[in-house]
């Protein structure tokens, strides 16, 4: 069967599943039963009843949202767990009985039962790139992305969240799970993370939002340890940097940090100039000193800025 022929028997299998539904007291439609077909729906379903009787394997459970994520071979989908205090976990083969309440490239499904069966399946992550990730376009499916580990913290919920640097973007992601690696030691270091993207979405189906949300601590794995010793560099030499590695690209200055008196902002000099500072989460900058300082340059609104920045 051609692409084009897949396509098109998509297309009409959805038309016929909210045909179906829309024909009051007639007979209920046979439920979905791959996620491709649910992703065939258009975004909207509202009005429709559309029912589902799924069997993949879990790539991501977040108790603390009561969500689930899953794959079956045809597709990746978010399925909410309203009523359910389920933790699966990753690998672990479900069966998910529900109703759809979002169609698209990614599709949700509120489940009325879940079934965890005795099998089990090694997720394998989609290797993308970070702007795919960052943009929504991989949908609900598990991937892996490589980049420099920018920081490390918790935030006000007590969640532990790492901060990837990858070519020029820069993105924050969440661990789903209480087993935390020690990655202070870290910083620096490049890794590669296996992660799934949860979307939030607008009324017109465009993404709107993207948390990236990593399942377990052994989704984190360090390709090649952080720099034992890097140079010092000043500023005029940051400026000189290509745009296109910025993210990755740790520096070590040497300067003074002092404060703008006006809006709470930190910034740095070094006799051959004068930007804007923010430290890392966990660090504490000293005003009004001379300090060693490692960071990272960043572009926000086109001016170039040092975040992530720490004592050395």
């Amino acid at each position: 069967m051609s692409e084009r022929t897949k396509r098109l028997h998509a297309g009409l299998v959805a038309v016929a599943v909210l045909a179906g539904n829309s024909c009051i007291g007639r007979h209920a439609a046979a439920p979905l039963e791959r996620i491709a077909q649910v992703a065939a729906l258009p975004f909207q379903v509202a009005d429709h009843r559309v029912p589902v009787h799924l069997k993949g394997w879990v790539t991501l459970s977040d108790p603390t949202t009561n969500l689930m994520f899953m794959e079956d071979g045809t597709g990746a989908a978010r399925v909410a767990l309203p009523f359910l205090h389920l933790d699966p976990r990753p690998g672990n083969v479900v069966e998910v009985i529900g109703e759809v309440t979002e169609g698209g490239p990614a599709p949700t499904i509120v489940a009325s039962e879940v079934r965890v069966l005795g099998d089990t399946r090694e997720p394998r992550a989609l290797p993308i790139r970070v702007a795919d990730l960052t943009a929504g376009r991989t949908g609900f499916r598990y991937v892996a992305v490589e980049g420099v580990l920018r920081s490390r913290h918790q935030d006000s919920a007590g969640n532990a969240v790492i901060r990837v640097g990858s070519g020029a973007t820069v993105f924050a992601a969440h661990f789903a799970a209480n087993d935390l690696p020690n990655l202070t030691s870290e910083i620096g270091a490049r890794i590669r993370v296996r992660a799934v993207a949860n979307l939030s979405r607008d009324i017109y189906g465009r993404t709107a939002r993207v948390q990236v949300s990593i399942p377990q601590s052994t989704d984190v794995e360090v390709l090649a340890p952080a720099p034992q010793s890097i140079p010092v560099q000043t500023l005029r030499e940051v400026a000189a940097l290509p745009r296109n590695s910025l993210a990755e690209h740790m520096l070590h200055l040497h300067g003074s940090i002092l404060s703008d008196g006006v809006h709470d902002e930190l910034r740095f000099e070094d006799g051959t100039g004068s930007i804007r500072i923010r430290q890392a989460p966990t660090a504490a900058l000293p005003i009004g000193k001379v300090v060693n300082v490692f960071g990272f340059a960043e572009l926000d609104g086109g001016e170039l800025k040092i975040t992530d920045a720490r004592l050395a």
